[in-house]
C-alpha cells in the first residue's frame, strides 16, 4: 500500500515537473483573456485601487498585502495614486497603480494561480518597454502613449505565486491598473499541493 501511494506521489511529481516546462500563452485583450480563463476557473479577483489615495496624496503600498497580493517590498516605491494628484496619472479610469521606477524592479506576490493579467502604462507622454517576468518566463511589452493602457494577459500550464514588474530605458516608472488573478478550480490546486507534497518526499528520502 506504501509503495502504491509513493508511486502515485511520483506520477503526480512526474506531471507537475513537465507541467513547468510549459509555456506561457500571452494576451493583448482582457476580453479575450477573460473567455480563456471563464472554463477552467472558479472566477477571478481584480483590484482597480480606487479608494486608497486622495487627490492630495499617494498612497504607499511598498510591502502591504491589500485583497490577497503583496506588492513588493517596504522599501519599493509602490503607491496608489488619485487621478487628480497630478494629470500624468490620469489614464481615465481612475486611480492607479504606480510603481518599479527606471531601472527597477518590484515583485507582486498572491496565492497559487494559473492566470494574471493587467493594464500597463509608463509615466510618459510616448510609449515605453516594460520587462514582466511570470512562471519563469520573461516577455517584453511596449506600452502606448498616454493616456492609454496595454493589456497583457498571461496564463500558464504551471501555477505561479509572482509576476516581477521591470520599468526599462529612461521611463519615469510603470503604471498598472486593474490586476486580474484568476481564481484555479479547487481539483487544480489540489492536484498541485499534491505534487509539490511528492517533491518534499522525494528530497526527504535521498537526504
Amino acid at each position: 500500500m506504501r509503495r502504491l501511494a509513493l508511486a502515485a506521489l511520483g506520477l503526480l511529481t512526474g506531471a507537475y515537473l513537465t507541467a513547468a516546462q510549459a509555456a506561457v500563452t500571452t494576451y493583448t485583450s482582457q476580453s479575450d483573456f477573460l473567455a480563456a480563463i471563464a472554463a477552467s476557473h472558479s472566477g477571478t479577483v481584480t483590484q482597480n485601487f480606487s479608494g486608497f489615495a486622495t487627490p492630495e496624496e499617494p498612497f504607499p503600498l511598498g510591502g502591504q498585502t491589500v485583497g490577497g497580493i503583496t506588492y513588493g517590498a517596504s522599501v519599493d516605491e509602490v503607491y496608489a495614486i488619485d487621478p487628480a494628484f497630478d494629470p500624468m496619472y490620469d489614464w481615465g479610469s481612475g486611480a492607479v497603480l504606480a510603481l518599479a521606477l527606471s531601472g527597477q524592479s518590484v515583485t507582486l506576490t498572491f496565492a497559487p494561480t494559473t492566470a494574471f493579467g493587467a493594464f500597463f502604462g509608463t509615466v510618459m507622454d510616448y510609449a515605453g518597454e516594460v520587462t514582466i517576468d511570470i512562471g519563469g518566463e520573461s516577455f517584453d511589452i511596449v506600452t502606448l502613449d498616454h493616456p492609454n493602457l496595454y493589456f497583457a494577459g498571461f496564463i500558464s500550464d504551471t501555477p505561479f505565486t509572482s509576476v516581477t514588474i521591470t520599468t526599462r530605458n529612461d521611463f519615469f516608472g510603470t503604471i498598472m491598473d486593474d490586476i486580474i488573478i484568476a481564481i484555479p478550480e479547487p481539483m487544480s490546486l489540489a492536484l498541485f499541493g499534491t505534487a509539490l507534497l511528492g517533491l518534499g518526499v522525494a528530497r526527504r528520502r535521498t537526504a
